[in-house]
């Protein structure tokens, strides 16, 4: 009697741990599926919402006059800037709309299925990710990598040249060059060679290097000689070396020797040493992007965008 209820205990307890043993392999797929699968989604997510985030950019710089500025060209662009970042085509959809402030807006929204492997066997067979995102080009209020230059604030035209720096003095002791980041023939040479490394913004105070200096002044050479795709004022690449991003400031009062002025904005010129003498700058003012913080409360005023996502 007493053996055979230890053999039932036995077999009870060889249930019970079979039970246990059984709800804890479950566990263990149900946290190895949370962790393959949640993965694999999270992963798929950030694809997507990189993959929309570059479509929305490159429709708007195609919107801006840098670009194309035709709205189906810019719509073009962002399908397939998505789809070539792994956007489902189906899932897919780009418009474009005008902000209050009267920009015209990019967006683009994307959905797409992503296969689980574990949680399969949990009865989940997908799950959905969803991105969005709006851009739009604005006006530049601050950059890095601006030109040792200063230009006037004026109505430029598109394509006409200007002078960038003087061989003689357009105000007591100034030629049109900036001491950006210290003074000195030394700083003024690398600037122009290689752009000022620190943020210039609208509303700074920007300090003028009196002096000819036409020794530095031919750092621009140096500068010209970097551009390897022979671009021209009418066919250039955005960031091309010949382009110059300039401060404009207010030519209210005479500037005398070493002087600061406030920047009202930027300006992008195309320069061409070929065309300028050996004291002088000249440059054609042209349209293009850069990039740089950008102001989306009122259209752009000087030729000089920055493409940007919305919030």
């Amino acid at each position: 009697m007493i053996k055979k209820v230890l053999s039932r205990l036995a077999a009870d307890e060889r249930g019970g741990a079979f039970v246990l043993v059984s709800l804890m392999m479950l566990g263990l797929l149900g946290f190895a599926a949370l962790v393959t699968d949640f993965g694999l989604y999270s992963l798929n997510k950030q694809r997507l919402i990189n993959a929309v985030d570059a479509a929305a950019l490159a429709g708007a710089a195609e919107l801006s006059p840098a670009g194309s500025g035709d709205e189906a060209v810019a719509k073009s662009c962002a399908e397939q800037y998505a789809l070539q970042n792994g956007a489902d085509p189906a899932g897919l959809t780009v418009s474009i709309s005008n902000s209050p402030s009267g920009l015209k807006v990019v967006e683009v929204t994307a959905e797409k299925e992503v296969d689980f492997i574990l949680a399969r066997l949990l009865g989940y067979t997908s799950g959905k990710v969803q991105a969005a995102a709006s851009a739009a080009v604005a006006g530049v209020t601050s950059c890095r990598g601006v030109a040792p230059l200063l230009v006037p604030k004026q109505n430029f035209q598109f394509g006409k040249r200007y002078t960038l720096k003087y061989g003689d003095p357009a105000y007591p002791g100034n030629f049109g060059a900036l001491a950006l980041g210290g003074t000195g023939s030394s700083t003024y040479r690398q600037n122009l060679i290689y752009g000022y490394s620190g943020e210039i913004a609208v509303g700074d105070l920007v300090t003028t290097e009196p002096g000819n200096m036409s020794g530095p002044t031919e750092g621009i050479d140096e500068r010209l000689a970097r551009c390897k795709n022979n671009c021209t004022v009418d066919h250039f690449e955005p960031g091309c070396p010949k382009i110059l991003i300039i401060p404009v400031y207010d030519p209210g009062g005479t500037l005398y020797g070493r002087s600061q002025v406030k920047v009202e904005g930027f300006a992008a010129f195309f320069v061409d040493r070929a065309d300028s003498e050996k004291d002088e700058i000249h440059g054609y003012f042209i349209c293009t992007t850069v990039e740089g913080e950008a102001d989306f409360s009122r259209p752009p005023d000087t030729g000089l965008y920055a493409v940007r996502l919305l919030e």
